[in-house]
């Protein structure tokens, strides 16, 4: 992984994250961290967060749904 530009590094952990795949993504932030700047690291490092935020919205809402949906709400 450590030959991969940043872009292709940033769409790692996008797919990471959107498949629940959280070992790829944190792979490919190691990475980033290690050929960047700390800068660089810190903007993906916000990126990675935002996308985990949201995933995990996305299921907590599932489950509330179906929750509700279940119980006739």
């Amino acid at each position: 992984m450590s030959n991969l530009s940043y872009d292709q590094l940033m769409d790692r952990i996008v797919d990471g994250v959107s498949r629940k795949d959280v070992k790829q993504a944190e792979d490919a932030l190691s990475v980033i961290e290690a050929k960047f700047e700390s800068s660089v690291f810190l903007g993906a490092l916000d990126k990675f967060s935002k996308l985990l935020k949201h995933a995990s919205s996305g299921d907590e809402r599932d489950a509330l749904i179906k929750a509700a949906l279940k119980s006739g709400d």
